[in-house]
């Protein structure tokens, strides 16, 4: 069973948030932000639509979770789990 899912596509990531998937947490992978998810009995149903245009999402909350997610990405210290300061992941909570 699976109990997380990972993308490094930006506006696929920000859609999941504002469809109200929980952002776990993220890291860095080379020059990329891999953005971790709580897994979602709909989310491969969530993840077709969006890849099949046929996604429907309040403007204005896509709007606010490009907005965090490019402050995920921008930002230069992260939280791992066990809460200590590095340059590699954060646990992030909706």
């Amino acid at each position: 069973m699976k109990n997380e899912y990972q993308s490094q596509d930006f506006y696929l990531c920000a859609y999941l948030m504002s469809t109200g998937i929980r952002l776990r947490s993220y890291h860095k992978q080379n020059r990329s932000t891999v953005f971790v998810f709580d897994w979602d009995e709909n989310l491969d149903q969530i993840i077709t639509q969006y890849y099949s245009m046929q996604a429907q999402v309040n403007p204005v909350t896509y709007g606010q979770s490009i907005k965090n997610l490019k402050s995920i990405i921008h930002s230069n210290t992260h939280i791992n789990s066990n809460q200590t300061q590095n340059n590699e992941s954060t646990q992030c909570f909706r």
